[in-house]
């Protein structure tokens, strides 16, 4: 029998056992022994159904229970096996998406890094993350024995991106502050686009236009030159 149905029965047996109880009094006024004994028998009959009723679903709730227990445990570890399997496939990529960039930098062998990196990354993770990320990338940098400056560009605001703004004003500060003191490393900023009088953006808001973007190859000019500065002589 089923829960429920078990719950049904008891509810019926309790109101049962409640109409036989008011029903004593009158039984035992009429004094009549045989009516008193069926009455007895009746209510004991009642309360024995009742506990066996009880001890029932007192053992279906528990098993219930732990039926419930299993299925959430089950459900924990099927989790934990897809967050695992999500992990592995990160590092994974992540280690690919390393030897490949390893490997670019080894096939130029340049002496300079610029890097223009962390604006798309800053919509899906937060601004320390992508900072740390690039820190990473720089120390990885470094190591290459050919590689000898390395300069890291600063995000440029968006227009009417306040959130965006807000992400990159605190990612720029991280950056600034790892990297400050870090030798043959140096973090540069584009200047000379929010102060023109015509918006250097296209219409989406995010991307350069013509004019901004030979003001962004200007600004790379001065970085590169920056860096040429600041290489050892020979």
């Amino acid at each position: 029998m089923s829960l429920k149905k078990q719950l049904a029965e008891l509810d019926v047996k309790l109101k049962a056992l409640t109409f036989r109880t008011k029903c004593s009094d009158e039984v035992i006024e009429k004094g009549e022994k045989t009516a008193v004994e069926r009455q007895k028998e009746s209510i004991v009959a009642i309360v024995s159904t009742i506990n066996i009723l009880k001890g029932n679903i007192e053992e279906a709730k528990f098993w219930a229970g732990k039926a419930r227990e299993l299925e959430l445990a089950k459900n924990h570890d099927q989790t934990l096996k897809f967050e695992k399997q999500l992990l592995e496939q990160k590092l994974e990529a992540a280690i690919k998406t390393k030897e490949l960039s390893e490997n670019k930098v080894r096939s130029f062998r340049p002496a300079i890094v610029i890097l223009e990196v962390g604006t798309n990354d800053l919509s899906h993770s937060k601004p320390e993350v992508v900072g740390s990320k690039i820190d990473d990338l720089v120390h990885l940098l470094l190591q290459l024995p050919y590689v000898q400056i390395v300069g890291v560009c600063l995000i440029t605001h968006r227009a009417a991106s306040p959130e965006f703004n807000r992400q990159a004003f605190i990612l720029n500060q991280y950056l600034e502050v790892v990297l400050d003191g870090v030798p043959n490393v140096f973090c540069w900023s584009h200047k000379g686009f929010l102060q023109r009088v015509k918006s250097p953006f296209l219409p989406d808001g995010v991307h350069f236009n013509r004019r901004a973007q030979y003001t962004l190859y200007r600004s790379y000019r001065g970085a590169i030159l920056k860096a040429l500065a600041s290489l050892p002589s020979c």
